[in-house]
C-alpha cells in the first residue's frame, strides 16, 4: 500500500515534467497523509491537462452504516470494482511525488523513504472523483493505485504505488479504459536502488533508512511531519523526518529538491 508520500519538487521541475503551466502555490510537502489535499494532474472539462489540488482518499459508506476511506486501489482489479469502476473509465489522474514512505515489517516499524535512484520527481497513477462536502458543494478526491512491489522493495512491503513513466502520461490521462488497463499490464519495474541493511549508512540513490538526527531542509525544519499527521508514535514521526533528512542531505546545495522556485 501507500500511506504517506512527499512532494518537494519546485515549480520549474513540475512544469518541465508534466509540460503544463503551474499557477498554484507549491510549498514543499514532506509528509502527505490521507484526507489531506495534494497536488494532482487531471483533465479539465475541455480535455486539457491541468494541475489542481484534491483530497487524498475516496470516502465510502458501507451497507452497515460504517464509514471508511479508500486511499489505495489495487491496479489489478480497480477497473472492475464498483467503488473505482467509473473513475477508471473517465477520471484518471497523476499525483506528483518525490518519494513515498514504507515501514519495515516487525515490531520496530522503521520508516524507509523510497525514491528514484536518479532523484527525479515521479508520478503515481491515481483515480479521482467529486464528493459532497459538509459545508455544501463538492470537492475532488483521489486514490492511488498500487501494484506488486518491485523485487528490490519486497523485503519492506509487498505492494507499492503504480509509477507512470513520462512517455505514458497521455495514455493514462486521455486513453480509453482498455488503453489504461494495457498500460498497467506492461509497466516495467522502477529504478529504485536496493534498500540498505539494518544500520547501514545512507548513500545517494538508495531507498533510505533514517539515521537519528533532526530533519533539515535549506529553509529550516521540514513542515508537516508531526506525530499527529502521521498517526503513529512520536518516535516514528521523528524517524520519518529523519528519513527525508537523509535523502535531502545526499543532494548538492545547488541542485537539491525544491531548488526551483
Amino acid at each position: 500500500m501507500c500511506g504517506r508520500f512527499a512532494r518537494f519538487a519546485g515549480r520549474a521541475s513540475l512544469e518541465e515534467l508534466f509540460g503544463i503551466p503551474l499557477e498554484l502555490p507549491v510549498p514543499p510537502r514532506f509528509n502527505v497523509a490521507p484526507a489531506q489535499p495534494a497536488l494532482t494532474v487531471r483533465r479539465d472539462a475541455a480535455g486539457r491537462h491541468e494541475f489542481g489540488e484534491a483530497f487524498w482518499g475516496f470516502n465510502l459508506r458501507r451497507a452497515d452504516g460504517r464509514r471508511s476511506m479508500l486511499v489505495n486501489a489495487r491496479s489489478e482489479s480497480a477497473a472492475l470494482k464498483p467503488a473505482f469502476q467509473d473513475s477508471f473509465r473517465r477520471r484518471r489522474c497523476l499525483i506528483p511525488a518525490d518519494g513515498f514512505f514504507e515501514w519495515s515489517p516487525g515490531p520496530a516499524k522503521r520508516p524507509y523513504f523510497v525514491h528514484r535512484s536518479d532523484h527525479r520527481c515521479l508520478a503515481f497513477a491515481g483515480l479521482w472523483r467529486s464528493e459532497p462536502e459538509r459545508g455544501g458543494g463538492e470537492a475532488p478526491h483521489f486514490t492511488i493505485l498500487t501494484r506488486d512491489a518491485d523485487a528490490s522493495l519486497q523485503r519492506i512491503h509487498d505492494r507499492m504505488p503504480v509509477i507512470v513513466p513520462r512517455e505514458s502520461f497521455q495514455v493514462w490521462l486521455d486513453g480509453s479504459a482498455a488503453d489504461a488497463s494495457a498500460l498497467l499490464a506492461r509497466l516495467p519495474e522502477s529504478r529504485w536502488s536496493r534498500p540498505p541493511s539494518a544500520g547501514a549508512s545512507t548513500t545517494p540513490g538508495t531507498t533510505t533508512r533514517a539515521a537519528s538526527r533532526r530533519c533539515r531542509t535549506r529553509g529550516g525544519t521540514a513542515a508537516g511531519a508531526t506525530a499527529r499527521d502521521l498517526r503513529v508514535p512520536a518516535a516514528a514521526a521523528q524517524e520519518t523526518r529523519d528519513a527525508v533528512a537523509d535523502y535531502l542531505d545526499t543532494m548538492q546545495p545547488s541542485g537539491g529538491p525544491g531548488a526551483n522556485p
